[in-house]
């Protein structure tokens, strides 16, 4: 994720991509010495640095961007249930889309619910 160019995301998807970067901030500073954790994060860091190179491209559909502003805005506010339950949506409804990226958010999100 540190490492994609996001200089051209639209200024509507620049939350999503502040939000992303805490999430997994969050959860990088939670994971320790945990090798199990480090491979994960390692995972995750390489699906969500695509979900940003296509958001930095703009080649996110408009379904699956207000869902993720939605997802953003819970955890800002400190709800990960809610979070969670976009992450649903998400999955039911734009599969196709984002199923590269979806197991990665997932990871996240479960480990942000534990700090």
């Amino acid at each position: 994720m540190e490492n994609v160019v996001t200089s051209e995301v639209a200024a509507e998807a620049r939350p999503v991509v502040a939000g992303l970067g805490k999430l997994y901030s969050a959860c990088t500073a939670a994971a320790g010495g945990s090798a199990l954790k480090k491979r994960e994060l390692e995972d995750s860091s390489k699906r969500l640095g695509a979900l940003l190179w296509r958001l930095n491209r703009r080649d996110v559909s408009p379904s699956v961007l207000a869902k993720l502003q939605q997802l953003c805005a819970a955890l800002e506010r400190g709800d990960v249930a809610a979070g969670l339950a976009v992450h649903v949506a998400l999955t039911g409804a734009d599969w196709d889309e984002a199923s590269s990226w979806l197991p990665a958010l997932k990871r996240l999100l479960k480990t942000r619910a534990m700090l």
